[in-house]
């Protein structure tokens, strides 16, 4: 039941600086994962209490977490990525060649059961992109301006129409968030192009899409001067 109420969690380390949560209903063990990325680790609660994760983790400081179901992925410093099938019980490396910077944020696609697409920023390399769930990954960068990734926002619907192998209506949405602006892809991450117009030139440290986007396309960002802008047209 929600509450207007926070107590501490005591059970993560003292001086913890968090960089990232991320939420997921186990359905195979019937509780909800709570996953935490920090420069002390990665951690993970299950019954109210965190604990570290150390079993196949090769780092010891985590600075991105996704958790899709069982389905876990997990960047740690300097540019190794991990990827957990089974909800952390077992890891395989996924060690990026193309950037030497960290992973700064991760999103999945709506559509991730079936499509496997998933994005990942980067502080100075842009965005990186798979198809596989983590396996791979390619650099997809055309038409950013900036190289310096701080959050990514999926729309939460995807439609992709195709006849006689010609794409005839995608609406594949997701915004970038970076140093320089907001930037959005129409097509699933394959291109991007700026979406700032009426924003400050300020860097955008989160941006979040409405769960009525479809109806609305109502993206919400703040910037590092603590403002929340909204704009109305996609």
């Amino acid at each position: 039941m929600m509450t207007n109420t926070w107590q501490k969690n005591t059970s993560l380390p003292n001086g913890t600086t968090v960089l990232g949560i991320s939420a997921a209903k186990n359905n195979e063990q019937g509780v909800d994962d709570l996953w935490i990325c920090s420069p002390k680790g990665l951690f993970c609660e299950k019954n109210g209490r965190f604990t570290q994760q150390l079993d196949g983790i090769p780092f010891h400081s985590a600075s991105a977490v996704l958790a899709l179901e069982k389905d876990v992925l997990v960047a740690g410093y300097p540019n190794t990525l991990l990827r957990s099938p089974d909800g952390g019980n077992t890891w395989f490396s996924s060690r990026v060649e193309q950037i030497s910077s960290p992973i700064t944020c991760f999103a999945a696609s709506p559509n991730f059961k079936s499509d496997a697409t998933v994005l990942a920023g980067s502080d100075g390399d842009g965005i990186l992109r798979s198809t596989d769930g983590g396996n791979s990954w390619q650099l997809s960068n055309f038409g950013l301006g900036s190289l310096n990734i701080l959050s990514l926002s999926c729309a939460p619907v995807w439609k992709r129409e195709v006849a006689s192998n010609t794409v005839v209506y995608n609406h594949e949405i997701i915004f970038a968030a970076t140093e320089s602006g907001v930037y959005q892809s129409p097509n699933a991450g394959r291109a991007w192009r700026f979406a700032g117009a009426g924003l400050p030139q300020v860097a955008i440290l989160s941006i979040a899409v409405s769960p009525d986007f479809k109806r609305i396309s109502t993206p919400d960002g703040a910037s590092y001067n603590g403002a929340v802008f909204a704009g109305t047209d996609g």
